[in-house]
Formats: structure tokens, sequence, C-alpha cells
């Protein structure tokens, strides 16, 4: 259960804002993840046309869609045996007994917020985030912490 993400943030056009989009790097000023304009273009369809679907200015779209393709740093972390992790049924990994993704954390840090900050925003024992973070630790996770 490996989780795999990529750190946005050094994206000029993109921003992390705790309880936007689950903590996701969004667009500047915008509820739109930067994970929708990789989905939108592996249906084969133009940044002008994300660009204008989503009134973005082109030059953001354009800006993310270079960092994205310019291999961007990507953290992993191999979940397997954190008993506070569980995979969901469409497979994301969650925090067990909740519905609030793991990567969501990682991501809260990514936006210099703390780990017990987003336990009580998004009501995920304590415990729990503490030990997915120690389990990233000990699997050499070289990404934020908090």
């Amino acid at each position: 259960m490996v989780l795999r993400m990529v750190d946005w943030r050094d994206c000029p056009a993109l921003e992390y804002v705790p309880g936007r989009k689950g903590g996701q790097a969004t667009f500047i000023g915008r509820r739109i993840p930067a994970q929708a304009l990789d989905d939108w273009l592996s249906t084969g369809r133009a940044l002008e046309a994300f660009s204008d679907t989503f009134r973005i200015d082109i030059g953001s779209v354009r800006a993310v869609h270079d960092y994205m393709t310019d291999s961007p740093p990507v953290g992993t972390v191999d979940l397997t045996g954190c008993c506070s992790v569980e995979l969901a049924p469409w497979g994301t990994p969650i925090f067990a007994g909740t519905w609030a993704h793991v990567e969501a954390l990682f991501d809260f840090v990514k936006a210099e917020r703390t780990a017990r900050e987003f336990s009580d925003t998004y009501d995920v024992d304590y415990e729990h985030v503490e030990a997915v973070l120690r389990h990233a630790v000990d699997q050499d996770y070289q990404g934020p912490m908090a």
C-alpha cells in the first residue's frame, strides 16, 4: 500500500489551503486541484479547453502543466503494516475507522499546519495521525513532517 504524492509547493500557480479540497494543492484562489488538470489531459483534452472551462488564466494552467511534466518532487510512503491505515473500497489509503484520506495529512503538513490541527480539522484520532507520521519516518519518507 504505497502512497505516491507530488510535492506542489514550488509550483507558482498552486497553493495548499487546509480545508479546501481536503488540503490538496489547488490553483491559487480557486477550488480546482492540480490533479484535475492531470485527469483532464489524460482524456486527450487540451490545456486551453481546461483554462476556458474552469476560468483559470492560461498562464497558470501552463505553469502547472510544465511543473507536472518536468519531474516534480515525489514523496512516497509505504503504509503497509501501519495499523492506523486501511484501504477504502476504491483503493485509497484512509485512516482506520474514518473516510479521511491519509494523503490529506501530508497535504495539510505541506500547508505548514500541524498534525494536531489536522486531527482536529478532520476529526481523526490524534494517535492515528501520530502513528502514520511515525510509520512514514520509519519508511524513510523525506517530505515535510509536523
